[in-house]
């Protein structure tokens, strides 16, 4: 399998307790990856970084437009936007 496309798990604190989550690669448009984001093996939401130059926080991950009506914590969606560009580093 891909590097890329390969799921891997993650961990971060949420309220003080370690939590795990699933990231799966899941497609690639325009060069842009999306990573769908599965906790207690549910679908939650997928991420994307913010790679447009003309916007005030290149580098900074978002929500996919896709679940742009679900209620997510801005610093979660970061959290595991950091610890997937963590995986990717090593």
């Amino acid at each position: 399998m891909n590097e890329e496309l390969a799921p891997f798990q993650v961990e971060y604190l949420k309220d003080q307790q370690r939590q795990v989550a699933e990231i799966k690669p899941c497609c690639k448009e325009d060069n842009v990856f999306y990573y769908d984001v599965f906790m207690d093996d549910e679908f939650q939401f997928s991420l994307t970084t913010n790679n447009d130059v003309m916007n005030s926080n290149p580098g900074e991950w978002k929500v996919a437009m896709r679940n742009a009506d679900k209620k997510i914590d801005p610093a979660l969606v970061q959290t595991l936007g950091l610890a997937i560009d963590f995986h990717f580093a090593f």
